[in-house]
C-alpha cells in the first residue's frame, strides 16, 4: 500500500486561521501618518467638530443628573422628621418640587442619550464615507497599475 503523508495545515495561534500571528508592519513616521490622515478627512472636519461639540453636552447633561437627583432627594429628606413624629406624608414632603426636579432630570437624561444617539449617527455616517473614499482611492491605484505588476 502506498504511504499516506499525514499533512499538517498552517494555521495560526490557538488554531485559527493562517497568519493570524503576523505582526502588523507599524508606521516609521506616526506623527506624519496621523497627519496624513487628518488631511484625507479634512473635507469631514465640521461635521466631526459638531459630533465632538454635541458629545460633550451629552456627556455634561449626564453629569449634571446625580446633582439635581441629589436635591430632589434632600426634599424627601426635609419631609422625614415630620413624618417619625406622625404627621402625614402629604404634608410633610413637598411634592410639587419633587415632581419638578424628576421632569428635570427626565429632560437631562432624555436630552442626555438624544444627544448621544445623533453622535453616534453623524460619526458612523462620517466613519462610513471616510471608508468608501478609501476603498474608492486604493481600487482606482490598483486598476491604474499595468497587468504586468502582478
Amino acid at each position: 500500500m502506498s504511504e499516506q503523508k499525514e499533512r499538517t495545515r498552517n494555521s495560526g495561534p490557538m488554531g485559527g486561521p493562517p497568519g493570524m500571528g503576523i505582526s502588523v508592519e507599524k508606521a516609521k513616521d506616526f506623527k506624519e501618518t496621523w497627519g496624513k490622515l487628518i488631511c484625507y478627512c479634512k473635507s469631514y472636519m465640521p461635521v466631526i467638530v459638531i459630533s465632538l461639540v454635541i458629545a460633550a453636552l451629552g456627556t455634561l447633561l449626564q453629569i449634571i443628573g446625580p446633582d439635581r437627583l441629589k436635591e430632589m432627594t434632600n426634599e424627601i429628606m426635609k419631609g422625614l422628621p415630620a413624618m417619625v413624629n406622625g404627621q402625614p406624608v402629604l404634608g410633610a414632603v413637598d411634592f410639587n418640587a419633587v415632581f419638578s426636579i424628576g421632569m428635570l432630570l427626565v429632560f437631562f437624561y432624555a436630552s442626555s442619550a438624544i444627544f448621544n444617539f445623533v453622535q453616534s449617527y453623524m460619526m458612523a455616517t462620517v466613519t462610513a464615507k471616510i471608508s468608501k473614499s478609501m476603498r474608492t482611492g486604493i481600487s482606482q491605484k490598483i486598476n491604474k497599475l499595468p497587468l504586468k505588476y502582478f
